[in-house]
C-alpha cells in the first residue's frame, strides 16, 4: 500500500499547493461514499475484520489517486512541457 499512499499524498500536496482544493474535496467526498463505505461493508459483511478495513483504506486510497492523476494530466500537462 504504501507507493499507492505516496502517489495519492504527493497529488493531495500538489492539488493544495496549486489551491485546487476543490477537486481534492470533491474526490475525496466520492470516493469515502462511492469506494469506501461500500467495500468496508462488504468486507465486514465477509466477517474478515481488520483486514476490511485496510482493504477498504486501500481501494479508497486507489480511488482518490487515479482521479487526482487524470485531472492533473488533463488540466496541467500543458503547463508542465517544456517547449
Amino acid at each position: 500500500m504504501q507507493p499507492i499512499c505516496a502517489i495519492a499524498f504527493i497529488y493531495d500536496g500538489i492539488f493544495k499547493g496549486l489551491g485546487e482544493v476543490i477537486y481534492l474535496r470533491n474526490v475525496l467526498l466520492v470516493a469515502t461514499a462511492i469506494v469506501f463505505i461500500p467495500v468496508l461493508l462488504f468486507l465486514d459483511h465477509q466477517d474478515l475484520k481488520l483486514y476490511a478495513i485496510w482493504g477498504a483504506f486501500f481501494a479508497w486510497i486507489v480511488a482518490r489517486s487515479i482521479p487526482l492523476i487524470l485531472i492533473f494530466r488533463n488540466k496541467f500537462s500543458s503547463v508542465a512541457e517544456v517547449k
